[in-house]
């Protein structure tokens, strides 16, 4: 069956919709009351629902991929924030937030989403 052959009800289905009711046909044929005269529809659905999802993974997909990828020698877990505010307090004086972050997770090796929001909210309180 090819895809135009796919009735417009089957192809505005999305791909956890149309698995659904697969999984829904399946276990009404597999049923041991399963009527041979509504078999035959529901198998024809289930080629319909089939060839849907085919489609639906053949299409190109379209956007963009980011992976970022890290030392693993980064400390993620526990270190002393104090000594980190302390720092950045001063550095945020000379210094832009972006160089500060950068500073300080060459130095310290630590996260640096968790500097940029110690960084973040020392320049929003703005007591350096």
């Amino acid at each position: 069956m090819k895809n135009e052959n796919i009735p417009a009800e089957v192809k505005s289905k999305s791909l956890k919709e149309a698995r659904d009711e697969i999984n829904d046909i399946l276990n009404k044929l597999e049923s041991k009351d399963a009527d041979l005269g509504s078999s035959i529809d529901d198998y024809k659905r289930l080629i319909q629902l089939n060839n849907h999802i085919d489609a639906l993974f053949k299409k190109k997909v379209r956007g963009e991929l980011t992976i970022v990828i890290t030392e693993k020698n980064i400390k993620n877990g526990i270190f002393d924030e104090s000594k980190i505010e302390k720092k950045a307090k001063k550095l945020l004086i000379k210094y832009s937030l972006r160089d500060v972050v950068e500073l300080l997770y060459e130095t310290e090796k630590i996260n640096k989403k968790k500097i940029y929001q110690i960084c973040l909210k020392l320049k929003n309180e703005k007591n350096y």
